[in-house]
């Protein structure tokens, strides 16, 4: 995972939620290919 927070933002502001989000994603794992050809998912 890479994480570019905004102009002064830190990253212990932002570390947190960006891994919660991640790990919903990776918990989800097995539905991202068909999602990106069903185009319901246009970023990954």
């Amino acid at each position: 995972m890479q994480i570019l927070p905004a102009d002064g933002v830190k990253l212990a502001q932002v570390k947190g939620k960006a891994e919660a989000i991640a790990d919903g994603w990776f918990d989800r794992i097995d539905t991202i290919p068909r999602l990106l050809l069903t185009d319901k998912l246009s970023v990954f």
